[in-house]
């Protein structure tokens, strides 16, 4: 059935989003209206643009749940961006990155976490890792894999990541899936000398 919400009968047109997350709160994006939150009872909540942008809600926009439970990513076109849900389980934006934090591209079409505590995003530009320090809540670094390490696609829009039982990131493009074990993959932390 269509669905219609407890407190007054609406409907939500034009949804492009959607994730259902671990604390019973649903969350959509809609095409023309924005977010919406929908609880347990079928009530339907706008969510303030103050609080998460319309723009956000474009047609690539995908929703992650942090393995923390208590925020969440939205990765759109616009780039990647932490919310973390308030006493009343409202969402407050917490983090955003974008190419101003050295992301190779703002579009970054999926999402996974590692069990180094970093993400993994797959950008229209290829694979990122970043690395985000906990007491700052700054990111310190955007890792970017390149085609000399073998990882090369044709049509990044379409690449999407996930994260197994064990730890292991997967990679799914265009002509390949890759496997990653994180905990074998470090980054240098130093700038090299110059010479």
């Amino acid at each position: 059935h269509v669905f219609k919400s407890t407190n007054g009968g609406r409907r939500l047109v034009w949804p492009i989003c959607i994730h259902y997350f671990s604390n019973g709160r649903l969350l959509v994006g809609t095409r023309n209206d924005g977010f919406f939150i929908i609880d347990e009872q079928d009530n339907i909540y706008p969510v303030p643009k103050a609080d998460i942008s319309y723009q956000d809600a474009a047609g690539s926009t995908r929703i992650f749940e942090d393995p923390s439970r208590v925020k969440f990513w939205i990765a759109s076109s616009f780039g990647l961006v932490r919310y973390r849900w308030d006493e009343k389980l409202v969402p407050k934006k917490e983090l955003e990155i974008t190419t101003k934090q050295r992301l190779p591209n703002n579009g970054v079409r999926s999402i996974a976490f590692d069990t180094c505590h970093r993400i993994w995003a797959a950008t229209l530009q290829g694979i990122v890792v970043i690395e985000i320090d906990s007491s700052t809540n700054q990111v310190v670094r955007v890792n970017r894999f390149s085609e000399d390490q073998g990882i090369n696609a044709e049509y990044w829009a379409e690449a999407r990541l996930a994260t197994d039982a064990q730890g292991t990131i997967w990679a799914g493009l265009t002509n390949q899936l890759l496997k990653f074990d994180p905990s074998a993959i470090q980054f240098q932390k130093t700038p090299p000398a110059i010479v």
